[in-house]
Formats: C-alpha cells, structure tokens, sequence
C-alpha cells in the first residue's frame, strides 16, 4: 500500500454500507481466535486465513511461504497446545481405567517439546518438514534466529512442567479432575452454536452435563489477567449450552481454570449477556464478510497492519510484512 492511500478495510473503525445479505454470511466461519486476530492486526488475519491458504486468494505472490510459516509454532502457542493435548489425554486415560502418573505426564510433555526444539535447531528454515501423524513442529524464535533460543525455550520446558504439576495437584483443581474422569464428561469436543447467520464453532476443553446443568472448563497456561478479556469466549461456550441443550442461563456454569497458579474463575451466564453474545458475533460476521469481498478486490493491500513491536516480533508473518519489519526493527 502506497504510504498516505486509505485502507480499504479497517475492521477498528464503523464501516459503512449495504448489510450483508444472508448468504454472504452463511459462508462467515467465526471462532473466538478468528475474531480476535482480525481484532489484532487484519493484516495478520488475511495472511492466516486467505494468504496462507492454498484454496483461497490465489494470486498472492507469497503463498507458498505464508503456508509454511503459518504451520510454525512460537513458545507460548507451543506450550499451550501440549499442556491442552496432555491433559484431554489424560482424562480420555482415566475414563478408560487407565491412571496416569504425574511422572508419566510431565515426561510426554516434554519429549514433544524437546522434539520439536531438536528439530528447529538442526533446520530453522523448515526446509525438511518431517512427515507422519504427530511431526514435530517448527518454532518462531529459531526461525527467525532469536539469540538467546535455546535459553527462552529452557524457561519454557519449566514452564511447561510447572503447569503440570499445578494440574496435577491443585487443590482448587480437584473437582474439576474428578469431573474429567466421569465416564459422560466430555474431552476438547468441537461445538457449533445454532441459530446464527453464520458458523460459529469453538473447542470446548471439558464438560459434563448433570442435573439439568451444565459445568465448563476451560484450562489457561498462564493466571488471571494475563490472557486479555475471554469473556466473549466464555459467553459463547454458555450460548452453545442454552441453544443446544436447552440449560437455562442460570444453570450453565463456565469457568477458566489458571495452570499457573491453580486458580479457578467462575464467570456467571445470564439472558442479557447472551443476546449481547449473538449480537457481537453477528457484527463480526459482518466484518468477516466484507473481509472476503476486499480480499478478491485488492488482496492483501486490502487489509491494515497494525504494527506494536510486541505483536510484530511473534507474529509468525514477519517476514513477509514491512511493516512489520520496520515496527520491529525501528
């Protein structure tokens, strides 16, 4: 984009226009994460959701190195998804009469981890991706030569083992084990609200419906405060509870459990705050929506950086973004 030409799509300011008819937005795939990377930067979005899409925007002149970097995996993204796999795992072990060791738990977590580390450092440019069901992953600070790589994801394998043992033996936490194990408790179930223009999905960590109620977990690596506001997430997981089982708003309970000091946050549901749950992902859809027409109308040029040097730097499309690259290297 030329320096002083308008963006043509700036999801942070009200667009104006015709609405979107019902069939532009029943191709609208909303998730909690989708919404809140166009939020970020609607540069990034367009490079995770079209760019680095073989099937869509076709001519983008980068596509084939937007797909590989989007595969890649930063040191927080990567402790996230494991602690998430290791502990669906576990509770899918447990129903089955399988008990898991702590011991047993924190050594899986870290084989994959240090794979993924051995990989990286023996080809930080993923010119050989490894095949098979479970490869490891490629990470950002390698890529990108971090200097201190191998210190940082030192700090991570600790990280990792500490959330763990909090799991494990967190006295808040002990209710929520003894729920996971339940034979009829559900392990990361991918969910779709009914009812809206578009789709709507999300993974549910752990449920169990019981008594004309419903209890939902949702694990976070870090503690309260650090993640930003999941209140819009934890309002569509109880939005998807009330349409789909039919709870009433007051029996519907979602809470966010906080692996890095076992705190528990229970977060209330009420009628008022679903239809403010409708409304907002039925005005991200409409963003979402116009989103798609731009990308056909000027491809990535179309979509506004919003450079913050903390953002920049893990973004996993660094290196195809100037402005990215300027934010970062200012």
């Amino acid at each position: 984009m030329l320096a002083g030409e308008p963006s043509l799509f700036d999801p942070m300011e009200f667009v104006s226009g015709e609405p979107r008819t019902a069939d532009d937005l029943g191709t609208v795939e909303w998730s909690y994460s989708r919404r809140s990377l166009l939020e970020k930067c609607p540069r990034q979005y367009y490079y995770a959701y079209y760019g680095a899409n073989k099937r869509r925007a076709q001519n983008d002149p980068d596509k084939l190195l937007l797909h590989r970097l989007k595969g890649m995996s930063n040191r927080h993204m990567r402790v996230g998804d494991i602690l998430h796999m290791v502990i669906a795992n576990y509770f899918r072990a447990r129903q089955r009469g399988d008990d898991w060791t702590l011991d047993r738990l924190t050594g899986w977590a870290n084989d994959i981890l240090v794979a993924d580390i051995t990989y990286s450092e023996s080809d930080p440019r993923g010119e050989n991706p490894h095949e098979g069901q479970f490869p490891p992953k490629l990470l950002h600070e390698f890529y990108y030569g971090w200097a201190d790589v191998l210190d940082l994801y030192a700090e991570a394998r600790e990280r990792l083992s500490s959330a763990l043992a909090m799991f494990y033996t967190a006295e808040a936490f002990g209710p929520l084990r003894m729920m996971g194990c339940l034979p009829d408790a559900e392990i990361e179930r991918t969910v779709s609200i009914a009812g809206l223009p578009c789709r709507a999905e999300g993974k549910v960590d752990l449920y169990r419906v019981a008594d004309g109620g419903i209890k939902i977990v949702d694990w976070k690596s870090g503690v309260p405060g650090s993640g930003g506001d999941d209140s819009l997430q934890l309002s569509a997981y109880g939005l998807w509870a009330h349409v789909e089982q039919g709870i009433p708003p007051q029996l519907v309970s979602v809470s966010m459990a906080f692996l890095g000091n076992g705190a528990v946050v229970s977060y209330g549901v009420s009628d008022s705050e679903m239809a403010a749950t409708r409304a907002r992902i039925c005005q991200d859809a409409e963003r979402m929506a116009l989103a798609h027409e731009y990308v056909a109308l000027s491809g990535s040029a179309a979509f506004t950086a919003h450079p913050q040097p903390r953002v920049c730097q893990m973004c996993p499309f660094l290196c195809a973004c100037s402005d990215g690259k300027e934010c970062v290297d200012a």
